[in-house]
C-alpha cells in the first residue's frame, strides 16, 4: 500500500504543486488505531492498466531524480518510490 500511496502523491504533486500536511491528517492520524488497520493487498492491483501505470512512474520517478528538486524532501520521497518499484 505505500508503494500506491508514493504514486499518488507524486501524481497529486505533479498535478497541483506542493502542499504542505493536511490538516484533516494532522488532526485524524493520531487516531488511527494500528490494531485493527488493515493495507489492501497488492493483488487488487493487478490490472494491465495499473501496471501500465507503475510502470510510468517508474520513469517518471528515474527522470525526476536526475533534475534539480526544489526541496530536499522531494528528492527523498523520489528515491523512496524509486526504491519500492525496483
Amino acid at each position: 500500500m505505500f508503494l500506491k500511496s508514493c504514486m499518488l502523491a507524486s501524481v497529486f504533486r505533479a498535478a497541483f504543486g506542493a502542499t504542505g500536511v493536511p490538516e484533516v491528517q494532522q488532526k485524524h492520524w493520531p487516531k488511527v488505531s494500528n490494531e485493527v488497520f488493515i493495507t489492501g493487498r497488492d493483488t487488487l492491483f493487478n490490472s494491465d492498466e495499473l501496471i501500465r501505470l507503475s510502470e510510468e512512474m517508474l520513469l517518471y520517478y528515474t527522470d525526476a531524480m536526475k533534475t534539480q528538486q526544489l526541496r530536499d524532501d522531494y528528492l527523498e520521497l523520489l528515491n523512496l518510490c524509486h526504491r519500492t518499484y525496483h
